[in-house]
């Protein structure tokens, strides 16, 4: 057993994701490197069971204090994210000595070398969103405020190493994942990349990367050119892209989540992410992303609404069984209090809810001309708390 690994974490959905990742990985490190797929679900015989080069770990098998309300309270990205710290957990518990994480939909292109050395007298190992300034000119999305938001570090990548502050920074990582892993803006997190921003001040032997080859990926393509021979701006070898919002059917976008640039912009990316997607596609992507959540459901098969899940930690201590049905259950509470979701619901479109912002604001203006503004002031205050419904405790 070699003492350096690297991982992925990934639903069956993202299986073939993961598979291009963990294939690029052991194209570059044939040998000296052990893989792994941490799986944010149950297999129930959908995957491969042999022939692969990378081990599979499940989600129950990890050292969680409480799988069952952490699957429960978070959404699938929530979930894959929240376990990561306890995959880093469960490495070091096999002796390994430094360990790198890469999002599944990472491809890899050269030795991580760099990595590992870095590894050798650092604890932690990050790489910013961006490493310049945006022009002020520059009015497209992401604008610097959402690093604000989303946090200063991409998680997508991660490196630990088993040194003294590299376990205290797992340990304490891991414990505000378990319990506040969410995407929550109004509360200042997302997932276990927002936390990463406090390591620097909380924890020695901390390497901030600004490499231009790592994390090569949509929010900092303003920054960077990609030669013909897969190097960055003429002089930095590209070792990972990260395809962070592709759609691999059409990757047109680059990313859902940017507005900068499309693809015929950037004839420097158009190999690679022709190559990318052809090699996601061999993998399965077509079969393996039809494949249905583990955690989706209740036990009867009912789905399980945003709302079940965000107001679960109000109630986790009445109902530490959160996915069965009957008698006494979280779902007979939710149908009770008529809180279960109907199966058709889905999220709101942009501008589909127009006349309703109307009549609410009209409804908050005739408030505030009822009760006065300073009343009216201490209800926005209480508002802004009670609007995160997992602090909504008064339905019983």
């Amino acid at each position: 057993m070699s003492d350096i690994a690297v991982f992925t974490i990934a639903s069956k959905n993202y299986f073939a994701f993961a598979k291009t990742l963990l294939d690029s990985v052991r194209k570059v490190h044939p040998s000296g490197v052990d893989l792994y797929l941490f799986l944010a679900d149950e297999a129930a015989g959908a995957l491969p069971a042999s022939g692969l080069p990378f081990d599979i770990v499940e989600a129950k098998d990890l050292p969680l204090k409480n799988l069952s309300r952490m699957a429960m309270q978070y959404d699938i990205m929530e979930f894959n994210t929240s376990i990561k710290p306890s995959c880093f957990a469960y490495l070091f518990a096999k002796k390994y000595k430094k360990v790198l994480y890469l999002d599944p939909d990472i491809q890899v292109y050269r030795p991580l070398d760099q990595l590992f050395s870095a590894l050798e007298t650092g604890s932690l190992l990050l790489t910013p969103h961006i490493t310049e300034p945006l022009p002020e000119s520059d009015n497209f999305i992401p604008p610097e405020q959402e690093y604000l938001r989303a946090g200063t570090y991409n998680l997508g990548f991660i490196g630990v190493s088993a040194r003294d502050e590299g376990l205290r920074f797992t340990d304490w990582w891991g414990r505000k994942c378990e319990e506040q892993c969410f995407s929550e803006s109004e509360t200042g997190l997302f997932v276990d990349q927002k936390w990463v921003n406090l390591a620097p001040g909380l924890f020695s032997e901390v390497v901030i990367s600004r490499d231009k080859g790592l994390n090569m990926a949509y929010w900092n393509l303003q920054e960077r050119t990609l030669g013909p021979d897969l190097t960055v701006n003429g002089k930095t070898p590209l070792v990972f892209y990260h395809f962070s919002g592709i759609n691999i059917s059409d990757p047109s976008d680059i990313s859902k989540y940017q507005t900068r640039y499309r693809l015929g912009d950037r004839p420097d990316l158009k190999d690679i992410f022709g190559a990318y997607c052809g090699q996601v596609t061999g993998n399965g992507h077509d079969k393996y992303r039809l494949l249905p959540y583990a955690y989706s459901n209740f036990s009867d098969g009912r789905r399980i609404g945003d709302f079940a899940r965000r107001h679960y930690p109000a109630v986790s201590r009445r109902f530490p069984e959160p996915f069965r049905t009957g008698e006494g259950t979280y779902y007979e509470y939710l149908r009770r209090n008529n809180l279960l979701e109907s199966p058709q619901a889905s999220r709101p479109v942009a501008g589909s809810y127009t006349g309703q912002k109307k009549r609410f604001n009209w409804l908050l203006k005739m408030c505030c001309r009822l009760i006065g503004v300073d009343r009216y002031k201490n209800l926005m205050i209480y508002l802004r708390k009670i609007s995160i419904i997992r602090n909504q405790d008064f339905w019983t």
